[in-house]
């Protein structure tokens, strides 16, 4: 069962529900069977949005993540995902970066 932290690759769906895309995702939180997570995508093409955390390969801890390039957590594009369609775990987060993104999910929430 993924945790939080763990970066895993997802078919993400797309905002308009058109089709979905495999990608790494972020696990935010589990419940039951399902798991809220964060789209991750690389940071070559995209905007930056004030709720999205890069981590990049020059990060001392960055092998862990299982990622390949320097990426975009989008924490603002969220999605609830049954953990069975889950393709692969890549890697997972230190503490560092979670306790970062807590707070940016905390500033986009509110809270």
């Amino acid at each position: 069962m993924p945790k939080p932290g763990d970066i895993v690759l997802v078919p993400f769906p797309f905002t308009d529900l058109s089709g979905d895309k495999v990608r790494p995702a972020l696990i935010l939180a589990s419940v039951g069977s399902d798991s809220v997570m964060a789209m991750i995508s690389s940071t070559r093409h995209d905007k930056k949005w004030p709720s999205d955390y890069d981590i990049l390969d020059s990060d001392a801890d960055f092998a862990a993540t299982g990622l390949k390039v320097d990426s975009r957590i989008h924490l603002g594009k969220l999605a609830t995902i049954e953990a069975k369609i889950i393709v692969g775990q890549l890697g997972f987060l230190t503490q560092k970066h979670c306790q970062q993104i807590n707070k940016k999910l905390a500033k986009l929430f509110g809270y």
